[in-house]
């Protein structure tokens, strides 16, 4: 089984924005329950972003020996950006559910990569990690990626993948059996 979630609360909208306070102990919890829940660990792969890296540590205290590795997939720049600052620009002129809408829709955006090509780099980075592994990543690369995958041309506000809410796949040889997976009930005590 694979996992690819949402780091948890960060302090603001700052793309360097690290967690809150909130959110490192909600990590620290959903790490306790996950484990509580008999869902077994073996790495995480997280984003190199540090609000990311903060949700990958907290969570992994509860399995002590996991591994963590950081992937640039997951995050600066990820595997939907090609150029930083052109996309940056997209990024202050639109809001984030119509930059996702334009890539569903194939349309083309300055400085992101084409979201067929982009979401096969992470599909084969999964496929070489079958191991019950978590991925640690950003709104703005989960729900494209997952919303690609299941063939959606256009999500509204609310599918935006939260905090430490994400996805889990089977991993039956494919990863085209994706389905939500809310874990949002993991963080409460």
């Amino acid at each position: 089984m694979i996992y690819l979630i949402r780091h948890a609360e960060k302090e603001n909208s700052s793309v360097h924005a690290k967690l809150t306070k909130k959110g490192l102990e909600s990590s620290f919890i959903y790490g306790k329950n996950l484990k509580k829940s008999n869902i077994k660990l073996t790495k995480i792969i997280t984003s190199p972003i540090e609000r990311c890296l903060q949700t990958s540590q907290k969570i992994a205290e509860a399995y002590k020996n996991i591994i963590i590795e950081e992937s640039s997939l997951l995050g600066n720049p990820g595997i939907f950006v090609n150029d930083g600052d052109l996309a940056m620009d997209i990024f202050n002129q639109y809001k984030l559910i119509d930059i996702i809408n334009m890539q569903l829709s194939n349309q083309e955006l300055e400085g992101f990569n084409d979201i067929k090509n982009a979401s096969n780099q992470l599909l084969n980075l999964m496929k070489t990690n079958k191991d019950n592994t978590l991925y640690i990543s950003h709104d703005a690369i989960i729900s494209p990626f997952i919303f690609f995958i299941k063939n959606r041309k256009r999500i509204v506000q609310n599918e935006i993948v939260n905090y430490l809410d994400g996805y889990s796949c089977n991993k039956n040889n494919s990863l085209n059996l994706w389905s939500p997976y809310s874990m949002s009930n993991l963080i409460k005590k």
